[in-house]
C-alpha cells in the first residue's frame, strides 16, 4: 500500500486542476481555490519525499510528476484567465518567459 502512495497523491494533483477550472467555470465563491492549491502544494511536496523514503522514486514516476505538474499548473493559469485576465494580460511576457522557462526544464527531464 505504502508504495501506491507517491502516485496516488500526483494523481491527485492530475486530477485537481480540472476540479479547479470546473471550478472557476461555474462561478463558485474564490474561497474553494484555497483548498484546492493547498492540496495540490502538500502532493507536489510530499509525493517525492514518500516515493524516496518508499524506495519507488522510478525514472518513470518521476516524469509522471513532472508531466503532471505541468498539466495541473497550465489547468491553474486557465484558472487564473478565467478569474483575472486583466492581471494576467498586462503581465503576459513574465508570464510567457516562466512558461519558456519551465518547459525547457521538462524537456531535459524527459
Amino acid at each position: 500500500m505504502k508504495r501506491h502512495l507517491p502516485f496516488a497523491l500526483t494523481t491527485l494533483r492530475l486530477l485537481l486542476g480540472p476540479i479547479a477550472l470546473a471550478c472557476a467555470l461555474t462561478n463558485v465563491p474564490r474561497w474553494i481555490y484555497l483548498p484546492i492549491l493547498i492540496t495540490a502544494t502538500l502532493s507536489d511536496i510530499c509525493d517525492g519525499i514518500l516515493a524516496r523514503r518508499f524506495g519507488v522514486a522510478t525514472p518513470a514516476l518521476r516524469r509522471y510528476d513532472s508531466i503532471t505538474d505541468v498539466i495541473y499548473y497550465l489547468f491553474i493559469l486557465a484558472v487564473a484567465w478565467r478569474l483575472c485576465k486583466p492581471v494576467l494580460a498586462q503581465n503576459w511576457l513574465l508570464i510567457s518567459l516562466i512558461l519558456f522557462s519551465a518547459s525547457t526544464t521538462i524537456v531535459r527531464n524527459l
